[in-house]
């Protein structure tokens, strides 16, 4: 679990970098006296899903961090060694259908 929590906090920070250097570059731009121009109609989006891959990210995390603390007592009562329930398969619905969007 803890590996899992590495990981999605490296990639949370990995989309914070994104768009803090998306953010600086286009500053820079703005003090050039020949601004190379950006298509808005690209960047405004990208940052829109920035945006809410970090917001998803942090949640999935949280919410995983959380149902995983809880099952682990049981996981040795469980027969099967599986980890499922009703939430966590509608947490993996909810991403497939996100990654289905992106």
């Amino acid at each position: 679990m803890r590996e899992l929590e590495k990981k999605l906090n490296k990639l949370e920070i990995y989309c914070h970098n994104l768009k803090s250097g998306l953010d600086e570059c286009s500053s820079n731009n703005k003090k050039q006296s020949v601004p190379v121009r950006f298509n808005d109609g690209i960047i405004q989006p990208f940052l829109v899903l920035v945006l809410e891959s970090r917001s998803s990210i942090r949640a999935l995390s949280r919410a995983l961090a959380s149902q995983t603390r809880s099952c682990v007592p049981s996981v040795g009562k469980s027969t099967s060694g599986s980890l499922s329930s009703p939430s966590l398969s509608m947490s993996r619905s909810t991403i497939s259908r996100r990654t289905r969007k992106a």
